[in-house]
């Protein structure tokens, strides 16, 4: 029964803000949502009880500049970042549940070094750097996965370049020397929860 009340929010918020996107409007009533149970979202009472007031009254999150790229078919329509250019700077969002990959597109040429940082402001968020040719990154970091669960679960650990998705909080970096030329696919991963935050990438 909890659809047909979400739904009169969505539409008091879209009234309240008639700029909003709907992504905007599904984090804002998330976002501003009472939690219920084990703290942060679970699969019983997901992101908690909505606040129609609150929703409504308050600030809109960001729209996330990079939505579009959860996946790697989606990722190649985007421009790549070449790490011979000066440093390269984006602002996303991940979620655990919703939407756990955010993926760039990143040109290198072989024996190219760089340094790749994420700094969520709040969450859990992890990097893994994709070889050439990866075409599917589904599956969530965990330490008791062997490479056969993993595989099971939708993706291979041969064709990881890099990582950096330990399930400790704060940032994370990651320091890559391409061993061959080709397009690579950095992957900002949701590790736990909500998390926005800035991604930087810098030649070397």
């Amino acid at each position: 029964m909890a659809a047909p009340f979400v739904s009169g929010v969505a539409a008091l918020v879209f009234a309240a803000h008639p700029e909003a996107t709907p992504s905007q409007v599904i984090d804002q009533i998330e976002a501003t949502a009472i939690d219920l149970g084990p703290r942060g979202r679970d699969l019983t009472s997901g992101a908690g009880l909505i606040d129609p007031a609150a929703a409504v009254s308050n600030v809109l999150p960001q729209t996330d500049s990079a939505e579009r790229n959860d996946s790697p078919r989606r990722a190649a329509r985007l421009a790549t970042s070449n790490a011979t250019n000066p440093p390269f700077v984006a602002a996303g969002q991940v979620d655990t549940f919703d939407d756990p990959h955010d993926l760039y597109p990143i040109d290198l040429a072989r024996g190219r070094d760089i340094s790749i940082v994420v700094r969520p402001t709040r969450g859990r968020v992890g990097l893994r750097l994709w070889k050439p040719g990866t075409t599917i990154v589904n599956g969530r970091r965990d330490p008791r996965e062997t490479a056969a669960t993993v595989r099971a679960r939708g993706y291979r650990t041969e064709l990881l370049a890099g990582r950096a998705d330990s399930l400790r909080s704060g940032p994370k970096r990651l320091v890559f020397t391409a061993a061959a030329r080709g397009r690579y696919l950095l992957d900002v991963v949701g590790l736990r929860g909500r998390s926005p935050y800035i991604l930087k990438i810098t030649p070397r």
